[in-house]
């Protein structure tokens, strides 16, 4: 088991523990690790309070996530992605986003690209999983179906990272 586990939500830069810390998680909204310098925040989070050794749990958007318009799901609940560029080129595209009047630039990277920065900046990778919606039938009645979707597509992508 474990102990001495405390959970603060904070912003990041404002997060000074007493002394070095074990773990971080962190979750990053959106796919903007990059071009927003959010990548400057783990960084910084890496520098300022985690020990040498230490675990850095990254949540990101699903690269797989990010074609155009989504993952197309299908009659039979299948799901077919359709790439207008290769999944392993970093790309930058508009998107129209609901309700807003203006599209949005999102960003793509392969895995490929979002490891090599981690790496590059001093982790190690311990550990990946693809977070997945529990058992659909588990949700309430009104909620299984777009369950039933989200247990066909990933959304995002958790990185367990080890500072060296």
């Amino acid at each position: 088991g474990f102990t001495n586990i405390e959970f603060v939500q904070a912003n990041s830069r404002e997060f000074t523990p007493p002394e070095p810390i074990d773990v971080v998680l962190h979750e990053q909204m959106g796919d903007e690790l990059f071009n927003e310098n959010m990548l400057q925040n783990v960084l910084d989070l890496r520098d300022r309070v985690l020990r040498p050794g230490g675990r850095a749990v990254i949540v990101i958007s699903h690269p797989a996530f990010g074609p155009p318009g989504g993952p197309e799901r299908l009659d039979d609940g299948s799901v077919r992605y359709r790439w207008p560029f290769s999944y392993f080129e970093d790309t930058v595209f508009d998107e129209a986003w609901g309700i807003f009047s203006t599209p949005f630039a999102c960003f793509h990277r392969s895995l490929t690209t979002y490891w090599g920065h981690f790496r590059d900046a001093g982790f190690d990778l311990v550990d990946l999983e693809e977070p997945v919606v529990p058992d659909a039938e588990a949700v309430a009645p009104e909620d299984r179906e777009r369950a039933r979707g989200y247990r066909m597509t990933p959304l995002s992508l958790a990185l367990n990272l080890r500072r060296r």
